[in-house]
């Protein structure tokens, strides 16, 4: 459809040449070598219950996962395509800052800083 075409010719211009087999398109495409080495050993990845690329997102997790790295992160209730950058003047954004605040926990029992989280996101 008309919002199709628009995401591919934003992401993949000109179509007509690019390769749609490499991993730079998607990691989903990349050989396990290449995943586990150039990937870290722990991520947070989330994916959106509504959004087109979450099968996509689900499979990458679990495939990281049987690779032997420390995945985090679940699947958004409800949530679509970047529900993360809706304003919330008001009203605020109760699982975007759940989000967040799970991602940064993980990455700091990861790395082991507390510090480098504002405490803007921690509340």
């Amino acid at each position: 459809g008309f919002f199709d075409n628009i995401f591919e010719d934003s992401y993949l211009y000109p179509k007509s040449e690019i390769d749609m087999h490499s991993p730079l398109v998607s990691p989903g495409l990349a050989p396990d070598e290449l995943v586990r080495d150039a990937l870290p050993e722990r991520m947070v990845i989330f994916t959106c219950w509504r959004d087109t690329l979450r099968r996509e997102g689900d499979i990458f997790r679990e495939r990281l996962r049987r690779l032997g790295k420390t995945v985090d992160g679940y699947m958004i209730e409800g949530a679509s395509h970047g529900w993360d950058k809706w304003p919330g003047l008001w009203w605020g954004n109760a699982s975007r800052d759940k989000a967040y605040k799970d991602a940064c926990d993980s990455l700091n029992e990861s790395w082991g800083d507390a510090n480098y989280v504002s405490t803007a996101v921690r509340k």
